[in-house]
């Protein structure tokens, strides 16, 4: 629907730009009668101004200049968001000359060019490289990006050989590379394996460590961590989450690693990052639910860092596999002990209202008794979905409630009715 050569073309672009300060004001429906009108007239102007408009409007939760940026429908879906992005580049030096191997329309790239002092964005897509190149004048970085039009792994190649028949000479020594390697599979659904990605990461690590140790690679949050010890080296494994959805995973390496494993968790404007050995802690014995019920946020979970985070705030194990812990302290008392205040970002408050113990007939009735009609429901490993268990005890979905259904000490089919906390 975008017509990338119009927008390399200074008319064309100021043709396009004028069309959408002139469709910010119609209708959804209105735009998309422009866009059959284009198409019966033959012409992409229209379209194009269209499309970007509507890409522009999604944008806004990722990118704080949005309304000037240029995406295709995939590449605005893959793109990290802004915040997310300057967090990531937090770890790279400001001397540093960074190459970003698969830069797409250069979410990441962009973030490391406003904190390195050069950084080299490549793709082997002409025209997501072209959208890269917008966008770093959009965000006045041309002074510190240059761009190639290359295979990764031919890339890695010229490194290697100090070639820079392709390249520009101010790569000849390059302090950090960071790869976000192409995970779609033509019409099929996107892999979630390192090993199935292109590059393919076992096997261009080692290339890569002939350049340089600090190495970031951006992988699916729903990776295996099997995958991970397939690896040359072992690097940390960061999760970052916004508003408790996990986002991004980056294997860092050489340099930047820090600790084993970590988590950066963005809520709203708050941001709880927690790091730790991030090994299963057998010692830790498992308790009842007491008064406050705290679910950590995924990041921390996926992480594998829920029982590093239980013993840092003194919290309780109630379920052997599961990122719910309790006390009977509250989060006003908690925030005064807490070395690290911000992890009570990470973590969904509840307070305990009762645990059952019983048959799915005995708990309707008990929730009947309890004037309890509106629930939300969180059922970990339970044999029922939980649209069954809204079904099976006649509930409509709510926020009033919180019902939990996990495995607890002494209790392997435990049901807790709790209610969001408010301070």
């Amino acid at each position: 629907m975008i017509d990338l050569q119009l927008l390399q073309s200074k008319s064309g672009l100021k043709e396009v730009e004028d069309l959408i300060k002139e469709y910010k004001v119609l209708s959804v429906n209105d735009r998309y009668k422009k866009i059959f009108q284009a198409k019966s007239e033959k012409t992409t102007v229209i379209s194009t101004a269209v499309w970007l408009l509507s890409l522009r409007e999604k944008a806004e939760d990722k990118f704080s200049q949005a309304a000037s940026m240029f995406f295709n429908d995939l590449s605005l879906e893959q793109a990290s968001s802004e915040k997310v992005s300057d967090h990531i580049a937090k770890r790279f030096q400001s001397n540093w000359r960074v190459v970003d191997l698969t830069c797409g329309i250069g979410a990441n790239a962009l973030a490391l060019a406003k904190r390195c002092q050069r950084v080299l964005l490549n793709d082997n897509n002409e025209d997501v490289l072209n959208f890269a190149k917008l966008n770093a004048r959009t965000w006045g970085l041309e002074n510190k990006v240059d761009f190639s039009l290359l295979n990764a792994e031919k890339l890695i190649d010229f490194l290697i050989a100090k070639d820079f028949s392709f390249i520009p000479k101010e790569y000849e020594k390059v302090e950090a590379i960071f790869l976000d390697p192409d995970r779609n599979r033509g019409q099929m659904t996107k892999t979630r394996s390192i090993l199935n990605s292109s590059p393919n990461l076992q096997e261009i690590l080692p290339k890569l460590f002939k350049i340089t140790k600090n190495v970031a690679v951006k992988i699916s949050p729903a990776f295996d961590y099997r995958e991970i010890k397939l690896l040359d080296e072992e690097p940390e494994i960061e999760i970052i989450s916004e508003n408790n959805n996990c986002k991004v995973a980056i294997l860092w390496f050489g340099d930047f690693k820090k600790n084993r494993r970590s988590a950066a968790c963005f809520r709203r404007e708050e941001t709880c990052i927690f790091d730790g050995p991030g090994y299963p802690i057998n010692e830790l014995a498992l308790y009842a639910p007491q008064k406050y019920i705290y679910e950590v946020d995924k990041a921390i979970s996926k992480a594998g860092l829920v029982d590093d985070l239980a013993k840092a705030c003194s919290l309780n194990k109630i379920s052997v596999a599961s990122s719910f812990l309790s006390t009977e302290k509250s989060p006003e008392e908690m925030l005064e002990e807490l070395d690290n205040k911000s992890i009570l970002v990470a973590l969904n408050v509840y307070e305990l209202v009762r645990v059952f113990n019983c048959s799915f007939k005995e708990l309707k009735k008990e929730l009947n008794e309890l004037n309890v009609e509106r629930v939300e429901i969180k059922a970990k490993k339970h044999f029922l979905k939980p649209e069954e268990i809204y079904t099976k005890l006649k509930l409509k979905e709510g926020p009033d409630y919180t019902l939990l259904f996990l495995a607890l000490k002494d209790n392997p089919k435990g049901v807790i009715l709790m209610k969001r906390y408010i301070s």
